[in-house]
């Protein structure tokens, strides 16, 4: 049926209520037009009408949880799914709401509970694989989450996402050569996506080749200029891509673009982290490298003092 048939339907609905006022029926069907309109706020209040007046099936509870969920009330539509699924079968992509709700929530160990649920109605779906691989992610499971992935990528090996998890979840497993293998395949897919061109330099940093985690870095922070959190690491690590051949004034720079978008106190631990990397394959003094460290504070300090005159 049309939109256009949808609203066509509404109008005599509309009239019937006011001369039937308790009908459930009749707020029933008027739910289920606006559900297919979009309209999920109308939708809602008059399922929950028919609700109130006896309609309490496993479709009206179910349509009741989906309005909620695509009105961001995760709450209650998890309310009106749990009830629902007392009341029958649910269906994979019920399951699936369910887990959304949950994982909306950050309550990541049940939203895993229910994507399992969705992939056992449903073995072949990369988009649940990987929506089970990012829970575990969420719950610091790395080895799960990467078997998830894979079961993915074996699915739908071109989706650049199930490739970036992939890759995202061998770094955090320090296996860093395979985490490039899998960026890159999704860089292939989107070449401008910041993060994995981010996560790419990172890598390259770890297993030694500063040119071309300089040319990822300063590839992102072409694309994404914005000054944010996420920016702070990439200006910081571009910065270490510059010890290779001791260029000082872009070091400078890049670690002062770096600090005034950090916390103080996590910009020198983050620095006293990295700096394993830097002096591993450039044999940077500790010295050398906190005093550049001490330079870039005292300068972020006067420029902090200048904003409060």
């Amino acid at each position: 049926m049309s939109k256009a048939t949808h609203k066509i339907e509404i109008k005599p609905l509309l009239v019937y209520k006011e001369i039937l006022p308790y009908h459930p029926d009749l707020f029933r069907a008027l739910g289920n037009h606006y559900m297919e309109l979009y309209h999920y706020d109308k939708a809602l209040s008059h399922l929950l009408k028919a609700e109130k007046l006896g309609i309490r099936t496993l479709e009206n509870l179910k349509d009741i949880a989906y309005c909620y969920r695509r009105t961001e009330q995760y709450a209650k539509a998890l309310e009106y799914y749990l009830a629902a699924e007392q009341k029958g079968a649910l269906d994979q992509v019920d399951f699936q709401d369910i887990a959304f709700c949950y994982r909306e929530l950050s309550n990541f160990a049940k939203a895993l509970e229910y994507y399992l649920k969705a992939a056992q109605l449903t073995p072949k779906s990369s988009w649940i694989w990987d929506n089970i691989g990012w829970c575990y992610q969420k719950l610091d499971d790395y080895e799960k989450a990467l078997e998830c992935h894979l079961k993915a990528y074996h699915i739908a090996s071109q989706d650049a996402w199930t490739l970036r998890n992939v890759g995202f979840c061998y770094q955090k497993l320090s296996q860093y050569q395979s985490a490039l293998e899998y960026y890159q395949k999704s860089l292939v897919h989107e070449p401008d996506n910041t993060f994995t061109l981010r996560k790419i330099g990172w890598c390259f940093i770890v297993v030694g080749d500063f040119a071309k985690a300089q040319e990822m870095l300063s590839q992102a922070l072409d694309i994404d200029e914005a000054d944010t959190e996420i920016s702070r690491y990439a200006w910081m690590n571009l910065g270490h891509t510059y010890w290779s051949n001791n260029n000082q004034e872009m070091i400078t720079k890049c670690y002062r673009r770096s600090i005034q978008l950090y916390d103080l106190d996590e910009f020198v631990e983050d620095m006293a982290h990295d700096y394993q990397y830097v002096e591993k394959y450039h044999h940077i003094p500790l010295d050398v490298y906190q005093k550049m460290q001490n330079d870039v504070i005292s300068w972020w300090k006067s420029q902090q003092s200048n904003l409060t005159k």
